[in-house]
């Protein structure tokens, strides 16, 4: 996730948070507080297919306190980091939808961080 914030201006997140429900105590990976956002990296040594009702359980714990969990694999971190970046960014803005404004070459228009379709092409009128 390093690699992906210092590329694409995100803050840095709180890595490995102890989260403490009910006697049970687990880690984070990576929480952005201020955006109640919370990234996992799921690799298949750690996150076999056999304890994945564990992971969904405490994301669906997580989303019932407020914090949004986007999962990612070593391969979406690695190869595809900008897809990464944006989707971030886009749920940390979750009160506008799930679609940002960005301006490539003096145009602007919205990018869908799930589909990474882009709609618009009028030229920037702002200053």
């Amino acid at each position: 996730m390093r690699n992906v914030e210092r590329a694409h201006g995100l803050p840095v997140a709180k890595r490995q948070v102890l989260i403490a429900r009910g006697g049970h105590r687990q880690y984070l990976d990576n929480l952005y507080q201020d955006w109640g956002l919370g990234v996992e990296l799921d690799g298949q040594a750690f996150h076999p297919a056999e304890d994945r009702w564990q992971d969904i359980g405490r994301d669906n714990a997580l989303a019932a306190d407020g914090i949004v969990i986007l999962r990612y694999g070593w391969p979406d971190v690695s190869d595809r980091p900008c897809q990464v970046a944006i989707q971030v960014g886009g749920a940390a803005d979750h009160d506008q939808g799930p679609s940002t404004l960005f301006e490539v070459g003096g145009a602007w228009g919205i990018l869908d961080p799930w589909s990474m379709t882009w709609r618009g092409n009028a030229r920037s009128t702002r200053g």
